[in-house]
């Protein structure tokens, strides 16, 4: 037989191990295709602002980081799963460049099969695809299209992505000794956590948990970085101690710590392997639960979220230079000044500010206040209560409100803050009046009065402080924009999912051969069939999930630190719950079919 039937016959007898390569590979592509159909897609280019299309861009460039990153690190993964075999053939006569030219045969057959089946499969489920985008984005008449430019991206970076993998995983056989190629996928990490760096480490998280609320209530930027930095830096060493801690404690309850007696054994032998791929993954899938999570709550809010910011269907502003509409509106006047802040202890720089007289405020908000008020623009929002100072004095008595006044990005979405004080003489120099209109407007009334304006005012285009503030104009700018952010948070977190899911896989993967040794040793000291079952499920689910739930519990906190101040805080946390629930099943999903794979390669 030559090499080439060796070769053939090679690929047919390892067929099955190059099942989870494959689907790693043909995933990627159908990805890449999906996305690359959206960059070059009529409607879309059409239809969205410059600035979305641009973040659909960036997202795509993500998408192949992401790519090289993961295809590279299951290609290594499976190389060192496949060590004893590739020594093997070089016992037996092989040079180092005919096991690489083995493996280009094969890496040539599995990005051929990948390639095809991830382009078909990107064609099949296209249009379902564009169906999820559509209710994202909201564009009308978007249609999947087959264009060559989608085709030719794809092809040509994931060609490029398996030509770096192929240089990579070549370098990896030449530089690597006989005897450790043919031991790699038994290698182990052993060495010893340290309880003291794990008992500091656990101070210090808990500690920087209290800190992060205590720097944003007080703005200590500084000490809020430092303390952001440790909650995500100290798991790491806390994940290390509380393996070991947990078989110091379970050992003062004997009929317990028996039962997982061997499970704790194995996993604190190689605790630094264990311990970086849990980081590592707790990362990885905290990452994405924030992406999509924080996406999810925009996209969900976004009708609620607009009605809190346009209070008005239809408002805009008029000034000496610039005229308005002939329609009935209510109106108030105001002039644009400065004030500081006091923040702990030190006055601030100088900030612009509207300035309205009380008179005014009371005719067009229909309440009566007590000035000075300082109006915070947003009703959802509490008030920013400091020392405040204006025309060179500081105000005493101040009134702090949270009221929505105007929509919030009229006048160049400048008007945040309203300072109300009782001084009709405030009226000198520029003076703008706020004008809102009693009817509902509707998305072709305010196309309409958009051009009425530009007529009026003889100009092409509205300058950003004179732009009116329409409310369905902006939900459907809203929804394009929040619709985006979770389409790409959800693209990017898949990405995440993937490669937590790569990562773990390919740890069970590449430790199996040792599993399998460890096995019959237990075989011989007489542990049954059942019990050895029960013993990898255990070490499984400490793999797979301890990162998960510190993932969860973690973004959890910081989910709650965000929104805490919004009335509406539980529903945003119920919302994250959700998105949770989703992980976990992809988990399960991951975990019982490493479960069922190991198992199978132990036989069990």
């Amino acid at each position: 037989m030559n090499f080439q039937g060796i070769m053939k016959k090679n690929m047919l007898f390892h067929a099955r191990k190059y099942i989870s390569i494959y689907i790693v590979y043909a995933l990627i592509v159908t990805l890449l295709f999906l996305f690359a159909s959206l960059l070059y897609n009529e409607a879309i280019i059409q239809t969205l602002k410059p600035s979305y299309y641009q973040n659909l861009q960036l997202a795509l460039g993500m998408v192949v980081a992401f790519s090289v990153l993961f295809i590279t690190y299951a290609a290594v993964s499976f190389l060192k799963y496949r060590g004893q075999e590739l020594g093997t053939y070089i016992t037996l006569g092989m040079t180092s460049k005919q096991v690489i030219r083995l493996l280009s045969f094969e890496q040539l057959m599995i990005t051929g099969i990948s390639l095809a089946t991830g382009l078909l499969a990107g064609i099949v489920f296209g249009k379902l695809f564009y169906l999820g985008f559509q209710q994202f984005i909201r564009i009308p008449e978007l249609t999947f299209q087959l264009n060559t430019a989608s085709f030719s991206i794809t092809i040509a970076i994931f060609l490029s992505i398996m030509m770096v993998t192929f240089f990579l995983s070549a370098l990896y056989i030449k530089r690597l000794a006989l005897v450790q190629l043919i031991r790699a996928k038994t290698l182990k990490d052993a060495t010893k956590g340290s309880y003291l760096l794990g008992f500091i480490s656990i101070l210090l998280f808990v500690g920087s948990l209290w800190v992060v609320p205590y720097a944003m209530e007080n703005r200590h930027e500084t000490l809020l970085k430092i303390a952001i930095a440790l909650t995500l830096l100290t798991p790491y060493f806390m994940i290390g101690a509380g393996l070991l801690v947990m078989k110091r404690i379970m050992k003062i309850f004997p009929l317990f710590y028996q039962r997982l007696m061997l499970t704790l054994s194995n996993v604190t032998h190689r605790l630094r392997a264990f311990q970086t791929t849990l980081y590592l993954v707790m990362i990885m899938l905290g990452g994405s639960i924030v992406f999509i999570g924080l996406a999810y709550v925009l996209y969900a809010s976004t009708e609620e979220m607009n009605d809190a910011s346009n209070p008005a269907s239809y408002m805009y502003v008029t000034s000496k230079d610039w005229q308005g509409l002939d329609e009935q509106s209510e109106t108030f006047d105001f002039v644009v000044d400065n004030y500081a802040r006091q923040i702990q202890g030190e006055w601030g720089k100088p900030l612009d500010i509207i300035v309205v007289s009380k008179t005014q405020y009371e005719n067009y908000m229909h309440e009566k206040i007590t000035t000075p008020a300082l109006i915070r623009n947003d009703k959802e929002l509490k008030p920013f209560k400091t020392p405040i100072k204006w025309n060179g004095t500081v105000l005493k008595d101040v009134q702090h409100l949270s009221r929505a006044v105007t929509n919030s990005s009229l006048f160049g979405y400048n008007i945040q803050e309203i300072l109300v004080v009782d001084d009709p003489s405030i009226y000198q120099g520029d003076i703008f009046t706020v004008h809102k209109l009693g009817h509902k407007v509707s998305k072709a009334e305010a196309l309409a009065y958009e051009e009425k304006l530009k007529s009026i005012n003889k100009v092409d285009q509205i300058p950003s402080q004179y732009e009116p503030a329409s409310k369905e104009l902006e939900l459907e700018s809203d929804f394009q924009r929040t619709g985006l952010a979770l389409f790409i948070a959800s693209f990017i977190g898949l990405l995440f999912v993937l490669a937590s899911g790569i990562v773990l896989f390919y740890k069970v993967l590449s430790d199996l051969p040792a599993q399998k040794e460890y096995m019959q040793s237990l075989e011989r000291i007489g542990l049954r069939r059942r019990e050895k079952k029960q013993l990898i499920r255990n070490e499984l689910r400490i793999l797979f999930f301890t990162p998960f739930f510190l993932s969860v519990m973690l973004v959890s906190y910081y989910f709650y630190l965000f929104f805490h101040r919004f009335p509406n805080t539980w529903d945003y946390m119920q919302k994250l719950g959700l998105v949770v629930i989703v992980f976990f099943v992809i988990q399960f999903i991951f975990y019982s079919y490493s479960r069922v794979r190991c198992e199978w390669e132990t036989n069990l």
